[in-house]
């Protein structure tokens, strides 16, 4: 999700998240894997695909997190 990073922002009580572009990139982004059958000749670029999906993953959890944290932030003191 380097270029194609879902934006979330936050300020004051308003969070705004461009949820029709985070679908778009995500729904291209799986398309590269249909009909797509991996066999043991290609068990490192499959082991590659899952940790490269995982770590997206992660980096939008990530980032909804730290929102989240944000805007919680003067409740939380």
């Amino acid at each position: 999700m380097e270029n194609n990073k879902v934006v979330i922002t936050q300020q004051g009580t308003t969070i705004k998240c461009d949820f029709e572009s985070a679908k778009a990139y995500l729904k291209a982004r799986l398309e590269q894997f249909n009909g797509v059958l991996f066999t043991e000749d290609m068990k490192q670029d499959a082991k590659k695909s899952v940790a490269d999906l995982r770590k997206e993953k992660k980096e939008l959890i990530d980032r909804v997190k730290d929102v989240k944290k944000e805007y919680m932030r003067p409740f939380d003191e």
